[in-house]
Protein backbone atom coordinates (compact mmCIF):
# COMPACT_ATOMS: atom_id res chain seq x y z
CA UNK A 1 0.00 0.00 0.00
CA UNK A 2 1.50 3.55 -1.15
CA UNK A 3 1.75 5.56 2.17
CA UNK A 4 1.17 9.81 2.23
CA UNK A 5 4.26 11.29 3.88
CA UNK A 6 3.32 14.65 4.71
CA UNK A 7 5.62 17.52 3.46
CA UNK A 8 5.61 21.14 4.14
CA UNK A 9 4.48 23.74 2.53
CA UNK A 10 7.31 25.38 0.33
CA UNK A 11 6.42 28.48 1.85
CA UNK A 12 5.85 27.67 4.98
CA UNK A 13 9.91 26.34 4.23
CA UNK A 14 10.84 29.54 3.05
CA UNK A 15 9.38 31.71 6.05
CA UNK A 16 11.25 29.29 8.59
CA UNK A 17 14.43 29.34 6.44
CA UNK A 18 14.12 33.41 7.14
CA UNK A 19 13.26 33.71 10.13
CA UNK A 20 16.15 31.12 11.21
CA UNK A 21 19.06 33.09 9.15
CA UNK A 22 17.52 36.42 10.75
CA UNK A 23 17.96 34.54 14.16
CA UNK A 24 21.65 33.23 13.29
CA UNK A 25 22.59 37.10 12.01
CA UNK A 26 21.40 38.69 15.07
CA UNK A 27 23.28 36.13 17.18
CA UNK A 28 26.20 36.15 15.71
CA UNK A 29 26.99 40.21 15.54
CA UNK A 30 25.79 39.66 19.54
CA UNK A 31 28.51 37.10 19.95
CA UNK A 32 30.67 39.61 17.97
CA UNK A 33 30.15 42.52 20.19
CA UNK A 34 30.50 40.29 23.63
CA UNK A 35 33.93 39.25 22.27
CA UNK A 36 35.48 42.86 21.48
CA UNK A 37 37.93 43.90 23.57
CA UNK A 38 37.40 47.55 24.89
CA UNK A 39 40.44 49.88 24.86
CA UNK A 40 43.17 49.41 27.36
CA UNK A 41 42.80 51.44 30.49
CA UNK A 42 46.30 52.43 31.55
CA UNK A 43 46.40 53.98 35.24
CA UNK A 44 48.85 56.53 35.92
CA UNK A 45 49.96 56.57 39.47
CA UNK A 46 50.12 60.45 40.96
CA UNK A 47 53.09 60.78 43.15
CA UNK A 48 55.71 58.66 44.61
CA UNK A 49 58.60 59.32 46.98
CA UNK A 50 62.12 58.62 48.22
CA UNK A 51 62.04 58.19 51.84
CA UNK A 52 64.27 60.64 53.93
CA UNK A 53 63.36 60.96 57.94
CA UNK A 54 62.14 58.00 60.29
CA UNK A 55 58.33 57.12 59.90
CA UNK A 56 55.24 58.87 61.28
CA UNK A 57 53.81 56.98 63.89
CA UNK A 58 50.64 57.90 65.18
CA UNK A 59 50.30 57.17 68.81
CA UNK A 60 47.62 56.80 71.24
CA UNK A 61 45.44 59.25 69.64
CA UNK A 62 44.17 59.13 65.76
CA UNK A 63 45.04 61.30 63.09
CA UNK A 64 44.51 61.76 59.50
CA UNK A 65 47.47 62.36 57.34
CA UNK A 66 48.47 63.14 53.44
CA UNK A 67 49.37 65.77 50.71
CA UNK A 68 48.05 68.86 49.20
CA UNK A 69 47.89 68.97 45.73
CA UNK A 70 46.79 71.08 42.21
CA UNK A 71 45.75 69.69 38.72
CA UNK A 72 47.05 71.80 35.75
CA UNK A 73 44.00 69.89 34.14
CA UNK A 74 40.97 67.88 34.18
CA UNK A 75 41.68 64.18 35.27
CA UNK A 76 39.61 61.16 36.27
CA UNK A 77 40.67 59.81 39.40
CA UNK A 78 39.80 55.61 39.39
CA UNK A 79 42.31 54.12 42.51
CA UNK A 80 43.10 55.39 45.67
CA UNK A 81 46.03 53.58 47.53
CA UNK A 82 47.50 53.54 50.72
CA UNK A 83 51.35 53.00 51.78
CA UNK A 84 52.02 49.75 52.75
CA UNK A 85 55.74 50.17 54.28
CA UNK A 86 57.01 46.82 53.72
CA UNK A 87 55.20 45.41 50.91
CA UNK A 88 53.67 42.84 53.89
CA UNK A 89 50.15 43.94 54.25
CA UNK A 90 48.55 46.70 56.04
CA UNK A 91 47.35 46.73 59.50
CA UNK A 92 44.43 48.10 59.52
CA UNK A 93 41.95 49.35 57.21
CA UNK A 94 42.48 52.91 55.67
CA UNK A 95 39.61 55.53 55.04
CA UNK A 96 41.17 57.25 52.09
CA UNK A 97 39.55 60.82 50.67
CA UNK A 98 40.09 63.60 48.18
CA UNK A 99 38.58 66.78 48.99
CA UNK A 100 38.41 70.28 47.42
CA UNK A 101 40.94 72.70 48.24
CA UNK A 102 38.44 73.80 51.63
CA UNK A 103 37.50 70.62 52.79
CA UNK A 104 34.04 71.32 51.71
CA UNK A 105 33.32 68.63 49.87
CA UNK A 106 34.67 65.48 49.52
CA UNK A 107 35.69 64.25 45.82
CA UNK A 108 36.12 60.74 45.99
CA UNK A 109 36.48 58.42 48.82
CA UNK A 110 37.13 54.61 49.52
CA UNK A 111 38.19 52.45 52.60
CA UNK A 112 41.80 50.10 51.94
CA UNK A 113 41.44 47.05 53.63
CA UNK A 114 43.49 45.61 56.04
CA UNK A 115 46.26 42.36 54.91
CA UNK A 116 47.25 42.06 51.71
CA UNK A 117 43.80 41.77 49.71
CA UNK A 118 44.20 45.52 47.91
CA UNK A 119 46.40 45.32 44.59
CA UNK A 120 49.74 46.16 45.53
CA UNK A 121 51.61 48.79 43.03
CA UNK A 122 55.15 50.53 43.29
CA UNK A 123 54.53 50.00 47.15
CA UNK A 124 50.83 51.21 47.56
CA UNK A 125 47.85 48.97 47.86
CA UNK A 126 44.93 50.18 46.13
CA UNK A 127 41.11 49.66 45.55
CA UNK A 128 39.63 50.42 42.60
CA UNK A 129 36.41 53.27 42.37
CA UNK A 130 32.90 51.72 41.35
CA UNK A 131 32.84 54.09 38.62
CA UNK A 132 35.81 57.05 37.49
CA UNK A 133 35.70 60.43 38.96
CA UNK A 134 36.25 63.65 37.25
CA UNK A 135 38.36 66.43 39.34
CA UNK A 136 38.32 69.47 37.42
CA UNK A 137 41.45 71.41 37.30
CA UNK A 138 42.33 73.29 40.65
CA UNK A 139 43.52 72.36 44.52
CA UNK A 140 42.65 69.29 46.33
CA UNK A 141 43.87 67.41 49.59
CA UNK A 142 44.15 63.78 49.84
CA UNK A 143 44.18 62.25 53.41
CA UNK A 144 44.11 58.87 55.29
CA UNK A 145 42.61 58.05 58.43
CA UNK A 146 45.22 56.60 60.83
CA UNK A 147 43.87 54.77 64.18
CA UNK A 148 46.33 55.10 67.19
CA UNK A 149 49.19 52.35 66.99
CA UNK A 150 48.72 51.24 63.82
CA UNK A 151 50.64 51.67 60.20
CA UNK A 152 53.19 54.05 59.50
CA UNK A 153 53.24 56.87 57.51
CA UNK A 154 56.39 58.17 55.00
CA UNK A 155 57.98 61.16 56.70
CA UNK A 156 60.61 63.79 55.57
CA UNK A 157 61.03 62.37 52.11
CA UNK A 158 64.56 63.28 50.42
CA UNK A 159 62.72 63.27 46.77
CA UNK A 160 59.07 63.60 45.80
CA UNK A 161 58.03 62.77 41.86
CA UNK A 162 54.24 63.68 40.61
CA UNK A 163 52.93 62.58 37.19
CA UNK A 164 51.67 65.35 35.01
CA UNK A 165 49.42 67.63 35.99
CA UNK A 166 49.69 66.20 39.25
CA UNK A 167 51.54 69.21 41.42
CA UNK A 168 52.65 68.19 45.40
CA UNK A 169 51.70 71.37 46.97
CA UNK A 170 52.96 70.03 50.89
CA UNK A 171 52.20 67.99 53.71
CA UNK A 172 48.42 67.98 55.68
CA UNK A 173 47.98 66.86 59.18
CA UNK A 174 45.51 67.16 61.94
CA UNK A 175 44.66 65.07 64.99
CA UNK A 176 41.13 62.84 64.52
CA UNK A 177 39.28 62.16 62.11
CA UNK A 178 39.20 65.55 59.96
CA UNK A 179 39.46 67.63 56.51
CA UNK A 180 43.69 68.84 57.33
CA UNK A 181 43.46 72.40 56.08
CA UNK A 182 47.12 72.43 56.96
CA UNK A 183 50.19 70.66 58.58
CA UNK A 184 49.81 70.44 62.34
CA UNK A 185 52.45 68.54 63.22
CA UNK A 186 55.29 71.06 60.86
CA UNK A 187 56.81 67.96 59.03
CA UNK A 188 57.61 68.91 55.32
CA UNK A 189 57.64 66.37 52.62
CA UNK A 190 55.52 64.38 54.56
CA UNK A 191 52.58 61.46 55.33
CA UNK A 192 52.94 59.37 52.46
CA UNK A 193 50.21 57.16 52.90
CA UNK A 194 47.70 57.76 51.00
CA UNK A 195 47.55 57.97 46.87
CA UNK A 196 45.63 57.58 43.60
CA UNK A 197 45.99 56.85 40.39
CA UNK A 198 43.97 58.31 37.44
CA UNK A 199 43.54 58.28 33.40
CA UNK A 200 43.40 61.60 31.26
CA UNK A 201 40.35 60.31 29.49
CA UNK A 202 37.67 57.70 30.49
CA UNK A 203 37.51 54.41 28.89
CA UNK A 204 35.70 53.78 25.15
CA UNK A 205 35.52 51.72 23.14
CA UNK A 206 38.12 50.43 20.79
CA UNK A 207 37.90 52.51 17.47
CA UNK A 208 39.34 49.61 14.91
CA UNK A 209 36.89 46.93 16.61
CA UNK A 210 33.85 49.38 16.57
CA UNK A 211 34.47 50.10 12.65
CA UNK A 212 34.53 46.39 11.92
CA UNK A 213 31.31 45.56 14.19
CA UNK A 214 29.06 48.85 12.37
CA UNK A 215 30.80 46.81 9.05
CA UNK A 216 29.08 43.79 9.99
CA UNK A 217 25.96 45.19 11.03
CA UNK A 218 25.18 46.74 8.40
CA UNK A 219 26.06 43.60 6.03
CA UNK A 220 24.11 41.74 8.01
CA UNK A 221 21.44 44.23 7.64
CA UNK A 222 21.25 44.23 4.27
CA UNK A 223 21.25 40.47 4.27
CA UNK A 224 19.08 40.27 6.04
CA UNK A 225 16.44 42.42 4.61
CA UNK A 226 17.29 41.21 0.59
CA UNK A 227 16.50 37.73 1.93
CA UNK A 228 13.17 38.62 3.09
CA UNK A 229 12.32 40.50 -0.39
CA UNK A 230 12.48 37.05 -1.85
CA UNK A 231 9.32 35.76 -2.77
CA UNK A 232 8.07 32.43 -1.05
CA UNK A 233 8.26 29.84 -3.66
Amino acid sequence: MKRNIPTLNASVQFSFVRNTSRSLIAAFIAALIALCPGQTRADTIALSFAPGGPNFITGAGTDTLGWAFSLSAPIFLTQLGFWDNGNDGLIQAHKVTIWDSTGTVIEAQATVPNGMAATLTNGFRYVTLGSSVMLPAGNYVIGAFYNAFGDEAASQASAIGTSSPVTYLGSRAIAGDAFPPSDAFNLSNSYFGPNFQFTSTRSVPDAGSTLGLFFLALVGLFGARRFSSLPAA
